[in-house]
């Protein structure tokens, strides 16, 4: 016999299972999880029966919430009596220290007069128009769209000859909107891409930031 008695929001399911017939039955308590399949859990403090032949203490769990904490009881074979017990996951957390960096950024490619744009952290499925910006004056070249992940490979566009002192630029959208990324320069060979922000100079926004993740449970702390 088994029995589900409680789900949580993570299709973690718990319950309680019977081994054994009449008087060596024995309960014993379980979670299931799409990932980790069937476990058995048993409180490490029942007591079992002093007859030899009788092994009924049982374990319990009837309710679990989003965190994995587990409700339930245990049944002393020896007392006869019942015991509530809270039960929390043993976790294994990863601190993971991480450098924060301006996007989007990447490199711009410029070869007889094509231009060839590989970027990263746009906004994914998001469209965007290239040019030319030289003396204040816009000369759009085409628009990109980034990917699923906000990557944008290769993208290629034909420029022709290029003005002098001009830099390739990536806008927040159409040809109305602002620069987001930019090159210093849009000489031949390959150039960085780097982040746009107004007030704030070249290379100034970075930082450093501490993300503590649970493996067990696939998500961040």
């Amino acid at each position: 016999m088994t029995q589900a008695l409680g789900v949580n929001d993570h299709d973690e399911v718990v319950g309680t299972y019977q081994t054994g017939t009449q008087e060596g039955a024995r309960l014993h308590g379980f979670t299931w999880t799409p990932g980790g399949g069937f476990v058995t859990v048993e409180d490490p403090n029942v007591l079992p029966s002093a007859l030899s032949r009788i092994n009924n203490g049982e374990t319990t769990i009837n309710g679990v919430n989003d965190e994995g904490d587990l409700a339930g009881f245990r049944a002393d074979g020896t007392t006869g009596f019942t015991h509530g017990f809270l039960a929390a996951p043993v976790t294994h957390k990863v601190a993971l220290n991480v450098g924060l960096s301006p996007m989007p950024r990447g490199t711009v490619t410029i070869d007889n007069g094509v231009v060839s744009v590989t970027a990263q952290g746009l906004t994914p499925g998001s469209a965007h128009v290239v040019g030319l910006l030289a003396g204040g004056q816009l000369t759009a070249l085409g628009t990109l769209t980034a990917d699923a992940t906000g990557d944008v490979t290769g993208a290629t566009l034909s420029a022709g000859s290029i003005p002098g002192g001009s830099r390739v630029v990536i806008l927040d959208g159409d040809a109305t909107t602002s620069v987001i990324a930019e090159t210093n320069g849009a000489g031949g060979g390959q150039l960085t891409l780097h982040a746009v922000e107004a007030g704030f100079p070249e290379g100034s926004l970075q930082g450093r930031a501490t993300i503590v993740y649970d493996p067990g449970r696939k998500r961040s702390a």
